[in-house]
């Protein structure tokens, strides 16, 4: 059964995503390296103890930003991606904000048109999407 914790930067998070954070073929799909500070909260999806997936929701500004979203290969297709949307949108009104943007990789844009996102621009192979909360 897949369990969500709500994280920020420390030795817990550290301890179970640190992995993704230094592999190349994690960095190569989400094509960029993954980053947090103090206005990051992660969503991190578990199987027992451990991570199968991951994703970041950036608390400042005037929109806040849905980054670094990732789920293993082989846990894939159970709606874990889908989740991990939903639960940082809920941190996000939780905060007081009404508006989310992120850049999308090829791969995620139907998830997050799905979930009503829509693309207002592009960079590069991306696209760039928001929603009103």
């Amino acid at each position: 059964m897949i369990t969500y914790e709500t994280m920020v930067q420390g030795e817990r998070f550290y301890l179970l995503l640190g992995p993704f954070l230094i592999s190349r073929k994690v960095r190569r799909e989400l094509g960029m390296a993954i980053s947090s500070d103090e206005n990051y909260r992660w969503i991190v999806a578990l199987d027992g103890e451990r991570a199968v997936g991951f994703g970041a929701v950036e608390l400042c500004g005037e929109a806040v930003q849905l980054r670094h979203a990732y789920v293993i290969p082989e846990a894939r297709g159970q709606g874990i991606y889908g989740e991990m949307i939903r639960r940082r949108e809920d941190l996000a009104r939780a905060a007081g904000f009404t508006l989310a943007q992120t850049v999308a990789a090829p791969a995620s844009v139907p998830a997050l048109e799905k979930h009503g996102y829509a693309a207002i621009g592009s960079r590069g192979q991306y696209t760039i999407m928001e929603k009103t909360l």
